[in-house]
């Protein structure tokens, strides 16, 4: 896909989009990126769990979730989403 993003929701973005592809490996690997290039990261954390889950990943996306639950960084949207995300993974 050529999309070439310069801030976290554009990493987001591209992330959701592969999603939605189905090409989950190269999801994940659009959000590393961002979060190695970009800020604010905390934007990323619940898409990020979410491919982790789908993954099968379910200890590395209940630990990010943890975090950004947990942490002062996220904004109220982001830790509500967190939130949704986390009861998924317990869930499974």
């Amino acid at each position: 896909i050529w999309i070439r993003p310069t801030d976290m929701q554009g990493y987001c973005g591209k992330a959701v989009i592969l999603e939605m592809m189905r090409d989950l490996p190269e999801a994940l690997r659009a959000v590393e990126t961002g979060l190695s290039r970009a800020t604010p990261r905390e934007i990323s954390a619940p898409i990020h769990a979410r491919i982790l889950r789908r993954l099968g990943r379910l200890s590395d996306a209940r630990a990010l979730l943890e975090q950004t639950v947990g942490g002062h960084d996220a904004d109220d949207d982001t830790r509500r989403k967190a939130w949704y995300e986390l009861a998924r993974v317990l869930d499974k």
